[in-house]
């Protein structure tokens, strides 16, 4: 069986009801837990500079479905409406990955899950996911890597998936997260 096969093949019943109950339920209780950090980068952040606090970056979903992904706004305009070098407060969020906090709310919402291949800018890219299997915010390489993901990643994924699975790369990735902020 080859794995263009498999791109369409429904997700058992239980698979396609836990990952989203527990991707919700999770990024609920880090937005609970994060609370106080996000009140305080949005005060500091507004209080850097008048330009909007977040950013919303267009990505490709399931079936090439786009949405906008949420982060805090790092990089300042700069002049003639180029991107300046984010400095100071933005450039400590920006560093520490806690300019992507919003994107929990991309989570709560459905649009992407907590572990998965990395949303894509490519409306094709989308179209390459597997079954109903939704973008993740941490990818399923490591962070440091820095490497594309192919759709046979995306299909082992999808094939191999677990709470265990997704355990396991969120630890490399706030592994990989703490090694690059430290």
């Amino acid at each position: 069986m080859s794995f263009t096969s498999l791109d369409r093949r429904p997700q058992p019943r239980p698979r396609r009801l836990i990952k989203p109950l527990v991707d919700g339920l999770a990024a609920v209780l880090l937005l609970l837990l994060a609370a106080p950090w996000l009140v305080l980068i949005t005060v500091a952040l507004w209080l850097a500079d008048d330009g909007p606090l977040l950013e919303r970056d267009r990505r490709i979903g399931p079936g090439g479905r786009p949405f906008s992904l949420l982060r805090f706004r790092t990089c300042p305009e700069g002049p003639h409406g180029h991107r300046a070098e984010a400095s100071g407060v933005r450039g400590l969020v920006r560093r520490t990955h806690l300019d992507e906090l919003p994107q929990l709310f991309n989570v709560v919402r459905g649009d992407v899950s907590l572990v998965g291949p990395r949303a894509s800018r490519s409306r094709d890219a989308g179209q390459d996911l597997p079954g109903e299997l939704k973008p993740g915010l941490i990818g399923l390489t490591q962070r440091g890597d820095r490497a594309e993901e192919d759709p046979m990643t995306a299909q082992r994924y999808a094939q191999e998936w677990s709470l265990r699975l997704d355990a396991v790369i969120v630890w490399r990735a706030l592994r990989h997260a703490l090694r690059d902020a430290g």
